[in-house]
C-alpha cells in the first residue's frame, strides 16, 4: 500500500519540474539534442549505406533513428543519473561502414537487394548481442 506522503511528494516533484522557467530551459534542451540526434543519424546513416547502397538510406537513416530512440527510453528508464542523453557512438558506425563496403565488394551489382538485407541482419544481430553483453551492466547503475 502507499504511503498518503507520497502523493504529496510527488505533487511538489511535479510543480517543481513543470515551473514555467525550468521547463522551457528542459524543453530548449532538449529540442537542441533531438536535432542533433537526426542530424548525427543522417549522417551515420549516409557512412554505413554509401555507393549502391544509397537507394535505401532513408530506411538507414529510419533504423537509426528507431534504435537511438529505444536505446534513450531504455537508459532513461533505468538508469538513477538525471540528465544522461544517450547518443550514437562513431565506433560501431565505422565498423558497420567497413562491413558494408566490403559486403558491395564482394557481391555481384546485380544483387543489391540482398546484399541490403544481409547487412540490415548483421546490423540487428550485432545490436542484440551487444544488448545481450551490456545488459547486466544496467543493473549496477
Amino acid at each position: 500500500m502507499l504511503d498518503p506522503s507520497y502523493f504529496s511528494k510527488v505533487s511538489t516533484f511535479i510543480e517543481k519540474e513543470f515551473h514555467p522557467l525550468r521547463f522551457f530551459s528542459s524543453f530548449t534542451a532538449s529540442l537542441i539534442g533531438a536535432t542533433l540526434s537526426i542530424i548525427w543519424a543522417v549522417s551515420c546513416s549516409h557512412l554505413i549505406f554509401a555507393g549502391s547502397l544509397s537507394p535505401y538510406i532513408s530506411i538507414g537513416i529510419a533504423l537509426i533513428l528507431i534504435s537511438n530512440i529505444v536505446t534513450a527510453l531504455f537508459i532513461a528508464s533505468r538508469t538513477s543519473l538525471p540528465g544522461i542523453i544517450p547518443s550514437i557512438q562513431e565506433p560501431p558506425v565505422a565498423i558497420l561502414s567497413v562491413i558494408a563496403s566490403t559486403i558491395m565488394a564482394q557481391s555481384s551489382i546485380d544483387n543489391i537487394e540482398t546484399t541490403f538485407l544481409t547487412l540490415i541482419v548483421i546490423i540487428i544481430v550485432t545490436g542484440i548481442l551487444s544488448g545481450i553483453v551490456f545488459l547486466p551492466s544496467f543493473f549496477f547503475v
